[in-house]
């Protein structure tokens, strides 16, 4: 179970992607909705491509900011594809690049995998 407690993420001044925001989502739910919605926000959140917000994301009961990046096995498909006209080792090396646990080493964990 995944539950949000008093969650706010802000991406600029006047606009709230979460404001407050409390849920309980089941483990293996594919979020998707329409624009502004918030599904984005609550992908990029879990996968913890954005790390700054306010409240708290519990995973298990555990929360998401303790938890090491091994223990989950989350994914985030953006709409717009970024690199997919790359290498696939670029395309491999990118969302390891964006987490901030693996940054340093994605290089070498594409390499062994």
């Amino acid at each position: 179970m995944i539950k949000f407690e008093n969650v706010t993420i802000q991406y600029v001044k006047e606009y709230f992607a979460l404001l407050n925001f409390n849920a309980e989502i089941f483990l293996n739910t594919l979020f998707v909705g329409d624009h502004y919605v918030g599904s984005t926000a609550i992908s990029r959140l879990l996968a913890e491509i954005d790390t700054e917000y306010t409240g708290k994301i519990l995973v298990d009961n555990k929360n998401l900011k303790e938890i090491r990046d091994k223990e989950l096995n989350i994914a985030y498909v953006p709409q717009i594809p970024y690199l997919f006209n790359s290498t696939i080792e670029k395309n491999l090396i990118y969302p390891l690049k964006i987490r901030k646990n693996f940054k340093k080493h994605a290089k070498n964990i594409v390499n062994n995998a």
